[in-house]
């Protein structure tokens, strides 16, 4: 096989698994749930993750998914929520939350790091509301997701 075919080849591979990858989907509507809700759920499952440290420390997040008021109070720690400004992204690896999504009675929630829109690892929570309280837990497993990059300019040149 010469080397134009293995690459139409694998050009061709990656163009079809590439909806595989997609990062949202605009098939359900955007789940809102009231600010109260979602202050309970970001400050306990933030609480999990950033205990107080010794020496004072900056924790940057994204400013998707959440507000800064549903952050907690931590001792030696400064929440900062960073915009996302085009094309550098956020400059840093951010923590994110994903959006809610409907689960059954209840709803699920991915916290994470990295890149939101790339290279990105986190865990998935679920919480159900009743009478405005929150239940929430932990879900095992994790997630990851990534950035599928290629050529356009049509392969190697012989």
């Amino acid at each position: 096989m010469t080397m134009k075919k293995i690459l139409l080849l694998g050009c061709l591979l990656i163009c079809f698994h590439t909806p595989l990858f997609s990062q949202e989907t605009t098939d359900e509507p955007k789940i809102i749930l009231p600010d109260a809700v979602m202050e309970q759920v970001v400050k306990r499952i933030v609480t999990w993750y950033f205990k107080s440290p010794k020496k004072p420390k900056t924790i940057y997040f994204a400013a998707k998914n959440i507000k800064k008021e549903w952050l907690p109070a931590i001792n030696n720690i400064e929440f900062v929520v960073l915009e996302h400004h085009e094309p550098d992204g956020y400059g840093r690896k951010v923590f994110f939350f994903r959006e809610v999504e409907r689960a059954g009675k209840g709803f699920d929630i991915g916290f994470g790091h990295g890149d939101p829109n790339c290279w990105a690892i986190g865990d998935p929570w679920a919480f159900r509301v009743k009478n405005s309280r929150v239940r929430l837990w932990q879900v095992s497993g994790g997630w990851g997701s990534g950035c599928a990059f290629g050529s356009s300019d049509g392969g190697g040149h012989s």
